[in-house]
């Protein structure tokens, strides 16, 4: 009887101990999970945060690529001009110097 005794006393403490190990394992598992669900969160979050900032990458790029097409308008515009400014230029010059020659022929004249 004393050896049933301490035989059931055994077994009931191997079986409190594998409750107590399956309640660790539950509350591990628990745990596990809840911090698992925080580290998808985590993920979404830098995602997003990935996605914000490629998107401002590309509009950056997209302004700076309408930057640079609108300066080298600009810039053409102004070779237009420098070039249109040159021959207006030389053109004067070449009137000036026609109208030296005129005043002059009517200097001549004039004597």
């Amino acid at each position: 009887e004393k050896k049933e005794f301490l035989f059931k006393r055994e077994r009931e403490r191997e079986r409190r101990a594998r409750r107590g190990d399956a309640a660790s394992w539950v509350m591990k598992m628990s745990e596990l999970k809840d911090e698992n669900q925080k580290l998808i969160a985590q993920l979404a979050d830098l995602k997003t945060i990935a996605s914000n900032a490629e998107e401002g990458r590309l509009k950056t790029e997209q302004d700076l690529e309408k930057s640079r097409m609108g300066l080298n308008g600009h810039l053409e515009t102004l070779k237009s001009t420098l070039t249109r400014n040159t021959k207006l230029t030389t053109e004067n010059a070449r009137l000036v110097h026609q109208i030296n020659d005129l005043e002059q022929e009517k200097g001549e004249l004039n004597l």
